[in-house]
């Protein structure tokens, strides 16, 4: 496979079509046909020069990934102080490559950089990539379908 790029989604407008299939694929109840979500003005949104939300994209040849640092998430609380990584996603086929993590590691590396001393998500599918890269499961939290996501944090 071609290096992976991790890039800001305010550089790579020519990928946001392709970064807005990403969203649909990987949750279509919300982001398809009949869903509350607007793939393409969530990712327009993460692309804008300004505050949160800051979306990142993997590139190759095609988008193969994307994540953002945002305000907050399903699952916060007053007291979780930070900001949050959500959508997290990987094309089915790119998975077990090092994307997710790559693109965990750019979300926080900017969370960083705008002073975030933690930084928090909410996940039911990458408990393992996060700890991995020092998260702790804080509590885990039940969505209106009773199905349980763990609340994680990290220390910047």
């Amino acid at each position: 496979m071609p290096s992976v790029r991790i890039l800001p989604l305010s550089a790579v407008p020519e990928w946001h079509a392709e970064v807005a299939d990403i969203l649909c694929a990987t949750w279509p109840d919300y982001y398809g046909p009949g869903g509350d979500g607007d793939a393409a003005a969530h990712v327009t949104a993460r692309a804008e020069d300004q505050d949160l939300p800051v979306g990142f994209a993997a590139i190759t040849q095609s988008a193969l990934g994307t994540a953002t640092l945002g305000a907050q998430s399903f699952g916060s609380r007053p007291a979780d102080r930070g900001p949050w990584l959500i959508g997290l996603a990987v094309m089915p086929a790119a998975r077990h490559r090092g994307i997710g993590t790559a693109l965990v590691a750019a979300v926080e590396d900017y969370a960083r950089s705008t002073g975030a001393r933690d930084i928090f998500a909410t996940t039911r599918t990458a408990t393992g990539l996060l700890k991995r890269r020092g998260w702790a499961v804080i509590r885990d939290v039940a969505d209106d379908e009773a199905q349980l996501w763990q609340v994680c944090a990290k220390r910047l």
